[in-house]
C-alpha cells in the first residue's frame, strides 16, 4: 500500500510581473498540484500571463500588499485542500527547481515551517555548517531534487545588491533580537508552510511586515522552523518600490510587531533569572501588603495585650525558625539541581529541619523563665504550647520546601506558597477571634501554614520534582557532603541575624528610645529598596547552582537588572522620602529624613554586594564570604557606636553606607577580574578553582 502524497500547492503573490511570471508558473508545476497567482492590482497583463502558463488566478480590484495577497493566496489554498503551501516571489528571484528541496522539511513532516536563506550558502561555502540538513524529498516524488548550483561569495554578492542585504540584515536583526529561535532571513517569501500552521496564524500585516508576523506567531506557537540554503537572482526590475522607503516601512512593521505589550514582556522575561527575581519581588511585595491587612484586622479585633502577646511569640518563632534551618536553605538551593537524589535530599532537609525545629520549640518553652519571663503563659497552657511547637516545625519545613521551588528556577511557586498563607491567615484570624485570644492569632497562622505546606508537597512539589512524594527520610551521607557548605551559610546568616537584632539595642542604649523609633521606621523604608537586589541575587544564587557555564553572563545581567530598576527607585526615594516619613508623623520626617536618604543611597552598594555574596556562594568560597559580611557588620556596628553621640542616627547611615561602598569597591574588582579570568581560561569554574587551589 502507498503512503498518500500530501497536496502541495503554489502561493505566488505578483504586481506588475508579466515579464516573468509565465516561465515561473510553467516551471513551479512540474513540482506542485496547483499554482495560484494574486494578481495584486497589475497595471499590466500578469494575470492574463499566469492564467495561460495554467495558474489559478485570483485578481484584486486594487494593489493592497505583498502580505494581503499572500494572505489571499494561503485561503485560497486552504480552500481548495493543500497539505503544503509553498510561496515564492513572481519577479524571478527564486528558483521554482528548488521548490522539492524547500518543501522536504514539511514534506517529511521534520518542520511545518522552511524558510529558503539567500545566506546560508554563502556560509556553507565557507565552511560554516547551514542551520539544518533536510532529508532527501522522498514522500513526494513527482521529481529528483535538483542540484544547486554553487556560488562563490564575490558571485552573491553581485546577486543581491549591497543596500538590499543591509536592509535584510536590520530586518533580521529586529527579529532575532532577544530570541532563543534566531534566523538568517526573516525577509525571505521562499518558504513551505503545513497546513497546521496556516490554520493557526492570525495574520494582520498587509504589507511585507507579514512575513515576519509569520515567523513570531509560528514561534511563540512552537511550531518547529526550519532554514535551507537556497540560490537567488535579482534583476532591476526586481522591486517597483523606493528600497529605502521599502526598508524603512518594513522595519517600522517588524518593530511594532515585535514591541507589543505581550511580546515586549515576553523579550524582558524570557531568562529565568530575571522571571525568578520578579516573581520574589512580586512575593515580597505582596506579602508586606498582605501581612499589613493581616495586623490591621488583629489590631481592630484583639485587645493590645493580645496584640502584644502574639507578636512576641511569632518573633521567638522566627527566631527559632531561623535556627533550625541548619542552613539547608542555601544548600537546597545550591546542590538540588545536580542532585542524583533530588527526592531524597529533599526530604531529608525537610525532616531534619523538622526535628531540629521539635526540639528548639521544645526547649525553648522548656527554659522560657529564664530568657523570656513574659511569655510564661505560653508554657502554662497546654494547647497553645503544642500550637507553638507544630508551627515552629511547619514554619521551618515550609520555608524549607520554598528553597526547593527557586533551586529549580520556578519561583512563581514560591510566589503562591507564601501568598496562599498570607491570604489564608486573615479570614482564619477573624473566625477565631470569636472564641479565642491571643491564641486565635497564634491558631489562625499554624491552620493556614499547615495547609498551605499540604498544598505544597501533595500538588506543588510533585509538579516541580517529578516524582515527588513527601516521606520521611534522613540520608546521613547525602547532608554529610553538604554540611561543610550549610554550616558555612548558616554562620554567615547568624552573623547577619544577630546584628539586625543587636543594631537597635544599641541605638535604645546610645541614644534612648526615640531615636530608636526613628531609626527602625527609617530602615523598614529602606527595606522597601534592599529586597530588590536580594531578589535578584537569590535567583542568580539558582542559576548559577543551575549551571556554571552562563555564571558570569548571568551576573552582568543581574548588575544591569539590578541598577535598571534600583536608580528610578532610589530618585523617587529621594524626591518623595520626606512625605514617606510623614506618614508616620512630623517628629519622624525632622529627625530620620537624613538616615533615610543615606540608606537609599546605600541600595546600590548593597546590591553589588549581595551579587558577590551569591557568587562566593556557588563557587563555595564560604571563608571569604564570612569575612565580607563579617567586615561589613563589624563596621557598621563599631562605626555606629562612635559616631552616634555626636552626629545621633545619622551616624548610621554614614557607616551603613561607608562599609557597603568599602566593600563594593572589592567586589567589582573581583568580578572584572573573574571576567577576565573567564576569557583568558576555558571555563568560569577551572579560573576559580585554579585561585583556590593557590
Amino acid at each position: 500500500m502507498t503512503e498518500k502524497h500530501p497536496k502541495v500547492i503554489a502561493v505566488i503573490p505578483a504586481y506588475n510581473e508579466q515579464p516573468f511570471i509565465g516561465e515561473i508558473v510553467s516551471q513551479a508545476r512540474k513540482y506542485v498540484d496547483q499554482v495560484i497567482v494574486i494578481d495584486d492590482g497589475s497595471n499590466d497583463s500578469t494575470g492574463d500571463a499566469a492564467s495561460a502558463a495554467g495558474a489559478n488566478v485570483i485578481r484584486h480590484s486594487s494593489r493592497r500588499g505583498a502580505g494581503a495577497a499572500t494572505k489571499t493566496g494561503f485561503e485560497a489554498a486552504l480552500k481548495n485542500g493543500a497539505d503544503i503551501v509553498v510561496t515564492l516571489d513572481g519577479d524571478g528571484q527564486h528558483n521554482p527547481d528548488e521548490i522539492p528541496r524547500v518543501i522536504a522539511p514539511v514534506a517529511n513532516r521534520q518542520s511545518d515551517l522552511v524558510i529558503g536563506s539567500r545566506f546560508l550558502l554563502s556560509l556553507s561555502l565557507q565552511g560554516a555548517k547551514p542551520r539544518s540538513n533536510p532529508p532527501p524529498y522522498n514522500v513526494i516524488a513527482r521529481r529528483p531534487p535538483p542540484v544547486i548550483a554553487r556560488q562563490s561569495r564575490s558571485n552573491l554578492s553581485k546577486t543581491i545588491p549591497r543596500y538590499r542585504k543591509f536592509g535584510i540584515d536590520v530586518i533580521t536583526f529586529l527579529y532575532n533580537f532577544g530570541s532563543k529561535a534566531k534566523v538568517s532571513d526573516a525577509q525571505s517569501c521562499f518558504r513551505a508552510h503545513s497546513r497546521k500552521l496556516l490554520e493557526a496564524l492570525n495574520l494582520t500585516e498587509d504589507g511585507f511586515g507579514f512575513s515576519v508576523q509569520v515567523l513570531i506567531q509560528a514561534r511563540n506557537k512552537g511550531f518547529p522552523i526550519t532554514e535551507i540554503p537556497i540560490s537567488c537572482v535579482y534583476h532591476s526590475h526586481a522591486s517597483s518600490s523606493n528600497p529605502v522607503v521599502h526598508g524603512l516601512g518594513v522595519a517600522w512593521d517588524v518593530i511594532k510587531l515585535r514591541l507589543t505589550p505581550v511580546e515586549w514582556l515576553k523579550q524582558i522575561l524570557a531568562p529565568p533569572l530575571y522571571t525568578n527575581a520578579l516573581y520574589l519581588m512580586a512575593n515580597t511585595i505582596a506579602m508586606a501588603f498582605l501581612n499589613f491587612v493581616f495586623w490591621v484586622v488583629v489590631a481592630r479585633l484583639y485587645s493590645t495585650a493580645d496584640v502584644g502577646f502574639a507578636s512576641a511569640v511569632i518573633s521567638a518563632a522566627m527566631v527559632l525558625i531561623m535556627l533550625s534551618s541548619l542552613g539547608f536553605d542555601s544548600s537546597l538551593i545550591r546542590f538540588l539541581p545536580q542532585s542524583e537524589k533530588p527526592h531524597q535530599l529533599s526530604n531529608t532537609t525537610f525532616t531534619i529541619g523538622g526535628l531540629v525545629g521539635f526540639l528548639s520549640a521544645t526547649i525553648f518553652l522548656a527554659g522560657i523563665s529564664l530568657w523570656s519571663p513574659a511569655l510564661n503563659y505560653l508554657k502554662e497552657n497546654l494547647a497553645l504550647s503544642l500550637i507553638f511547637v507544630l508551627l515552629v516545625v511547619l514554619w521551618t519545613i515550609s520555608s524549607l520546601a520554598g528553597c526547593v521551588f527557586i533551586a529549580h528556577r520556578r519561583a512563581k511557586f514560591t510566589f503562591l506558597q507564601n501568598n496562599i498563607h498570607a491570604l489564608l491567615k486573615i479570614p482564619l484570624v477573624i473566625l477565631l477571634s470569636f472564641f479565642f485570644y491571643s491564641f486565635g492569632i497564634i491558631g489562625a497562622l499554624t491552620i493556614a501554614i499547615a495547609v498551605t505546606l499540604a498544598l505544597v508537597v501533595f500538588l506543588f512539589l510533585p509538579r516541580v520534582q517529578a516524582g515527588y512524594r513527601p516521606v520521611p527520610a534522613l540520608s546521613i551521607p547525602l547532608v554529610r557532603d553538604t554540611w561543610k557548605y550549610s554550616g558555612g551559610n548558616y554562620l554567615v546568616s547568624l552573623v547577619f541575624s544577630a546584628f539586625s537584632w543587636f543594631l537597635p539595642l544599641l541605638v535604645v542604649n546610645v541614644l534612648g528610645a526615640e531615636a530608636n523609633a526613628y531609626f527602625y521606621i527609617s530602615l523598614m523604608i529602606a527595606s522597601l529598596l534592599f529586597f530588590i537586589p536580594g531578589a535578584v541575587s537569590s535567583s542568580l544564587f539558582a542559576e548559577g547552582s543551575y549551571s556554571q557555564e552562563k555564571l558570569t553572563e548571568n551576573i552582568v545581567r543581574s548588575l544591569k537588572f539590578t541598577s535598571l530598576l534600583l536608580v528610578p527607585s532610589i530618585a523617587a526615594f529621594l524626591l518623595f522620602g520626606k512625605w514617606l516619613l510623614l506618614v508616620f508623623g512630623e517628629s519622624y520626617s525632622i529627625h530620620a529624613l537624613k538616615l533615610l536618604q543615606l540608606l537609599t543611597l546605600s541600595a546600590l552598594p548593597l546590591g553589588v554586594n549581595l551579587i558577590y555574596s551569591t557568587v562566593l556562594r556557588v563557587t563555595g568560597r564560604l571563608r571569604e564570604l564570612i569575612t565580607v559580611w563579617g567586615f561589613i557588620v563589624i563596621t557598621i556596628l563599631a562605626t555606629s557606636y562612635f559616631l552616634m553621640p555626636t552626629t545621633g542616627i545619622t551616624g548610621i547611615g554614614y557607616a551603613w553606607l561607608g562599609a557597603h561602598s568599602a566593600v563594593t569597591l572589592y567586589a567589582l574588582s573581583s568580578i572584572l577580574n573573574l571576567r577576565y579570568n573567564y576569557k583568558k581560561d576555558e571555563g568560569f569554574s577551572i579560573s576559580w578553582r585554579q585561585r583556590n587551589k593557590a
